[in-house]
């Protein structure tokens, strides 16, 4: 079966629904109350002040499934917005080249646009108009690191491990994230993401190529020949993530948080 999916073939997959037993390992139980849960936390960061590395490190991390070292080191160079491809030189298995879901990309729109230089004379017309910053963005791109350290671009930030913690504990949340967050480290969401994906019955080789595994069949020229195909994969797995991930202010706030939200 997977021999056809590479091969581009559209079948059926006759092993959906069957579960494979769990390693203890790297098995995430219940991936969607992670997620929710990490919604709401972020929800609370941002309230709190967090350093803006930190949550959108995080949400990057939770759309792609890349790794810790890859999210905190990655430079703009690295990011292809009309092909809507990552290409990493160097990483665990070697270079590496990943497809980037729509909202991958969308959030990397919104992180370039924080320090987004003056727009060029004669490119301001629709000065404020989101689509025209992320115009800009994927036309003009910046150099240097996604998440810069918060006193200078010079290295990248190295202080998610740390944030993490904070935001996984933060008080503010209902008991039930508390718990749920307890053991939380930003590389579980990598498990997190091949977890959703499976339950989407994706195909182990697709969820391979996703994450930038070098395996047999999960090569450069996999992604070349089904990239429309694989693509569709990755909107699809990263739609159902950030919808997760998606929190309401009343679910940490109650009625304050509405008030506090509204214009």
């Amino acid at each position: 079966y997977n021999h056809a999916i590479d091969g581009g073939l559209d079948l059926d997959n006759p092993t959906r629904g069957y579960r494979l037993p769990s390693d203890n390992s790297r098995e995430v139980r219940d991936p969607e109350r992670l997620l929710r849960a990490l919604g709401r936390a972020l929800l609370v960061a941002e309230r709190e002040n967090a350093p803006w590395q930190a949550i959108d490190a995080l949400r990057l991390l939770a759309l792609t499934g890349m790794r810790l070292q890859e999210v905190t080191t990655l430079k703009w160079e690295a990011i292809d917005f009309k092909a809507g491809t990552l290409t990493l030189e160097e990483s665990k298995t070697g270079r590496s080249t990943r497809v980037l879901s729509r909202q991958s990309l969308a959030l990397l729109d919104r992180i370039g646009q924080r320090s987004m230089p003056p727009v060029p004379f004669g490119l301001d017309t629709h000065r404020g108009d989101p689509d025209s910053a992320a115009w800009f963005v994927r036309n003009f791109p910046k150099r240097g690191f996604v998440f810069p350290a918060p006193r200078g671009s010079i290295r990248g930030y190295a202080g998610l491990p740390g944030a993490v913690r904070r935001i996984r504990s933060t008080e503010t949340l209902p008991e039930a994230d508390l718990e749920t967050l307890a053991d939380f480290s930003s590389h579980k969401l990598r498990h997190v993401l091949a977890t959703v994906a499976d339950n989407l019955g994706m195909t182990e080789n697709t969820v391979a190529a996703l994450l930038g595994h070098r395996r047999r069949g999960v090569t450069g020229g996999y992604i070349g020949r089904v990239d429309h195909w694989l693509r569709q994969e990755a909107n699809r797995l990263g739609q159902r993530i950030e919808g997760l991930l998606r929190a309401r202010p009343e679910e940490v706030f109650g009625d304050f948080g509405l008030r506090a939200a509204s214009p």
